[in-house]
Parts: structure tokens; C-alpha cells; sequence
């Protein structure tokens, strides 16, 4: 265990010494704030619809999933990524279905 600490520290100090001063790591600062906000509004409203008793699980796979920036994804393609997402979607659910989260 104190190898593997040793080793994220060593790693984690390497990533925080080089990648903040790029611009993709200054971009990425910029917009924190905004982005983080942005997934307070998009839970919120998972969470309303989820009240309201809606299916919520593409909301959450395209709001909240952070792998994908939709907005730069053509839609041609995000419907291919959602009708791929099959398993993904059962894994959703399954997961909700074990913790705390809402049920989708």
C-alpha cells in the first residue's frame, strides 16, 4: 500500500507541476467555475425529473457522465453513442440500483 501511495504522490506532483501551465490546463481553470456550475444545474434538474417520475437515464449519461462534452459532438453522432450505450445504460441502472442515487 505505501509503494502504490508513493507512487500516485510521485505521479500526482508530476501532473500538477506540468499540466496547469498549458493551455489546455489553463483553459481547463478558466472554466471550472462555469462547468461546475453547470453540473449543479444539470443534477438538479435530473433530480426534478426524476421526481416527476421520468426515465432519467440519457439526461444522465449526456449531463453528467464527464467523458463526453456534448456540445462538441454532432448529432448524427450522439445518437450513435446513445444507441451503443445500451450496456452502458444497464450498467447505469444497476449501479443506481446498489448506492444511494436515484433509481433509473
Amino acid at each position: 500500500m505505501a509503494e502504490k501511495r508513493a507512487e500516485f504522490i510521485k505521479l500526482f506532483r508530476e501532473f500538477a507541476d506540468s499540466y496547469p501551465p498549458t493551455p489546455q490546463g489553463e483553459y481547463h481553470l478558466r472554466h471550472y467555475e462555469e462547468e461546475r456550475e453547470q453540473g449543479r444545474r444539470n443534477f438538479e434538474a435530473i433530480l426534478e425529473a426524476e421526481r416527476q417520475g421520468e426515465d432519467v437515464t440519457d439526461q444522465v449519461l449526456m449531463k453528467l457522465l464527464p467523458y463526453v462534452h456534448w456540445s462538441s459532438v454532432k448529432p448524427k453522432k450522439r445518437i450513435e453513442l446513445l444507441a451503443d450505450s445500451g450496456s452502458l445504460r444497464q450498467t447505469v441502472r444497476n449501479l443506481c440500483k446498489v448506492s444511494t442515487l436515484p433509481h433509473v
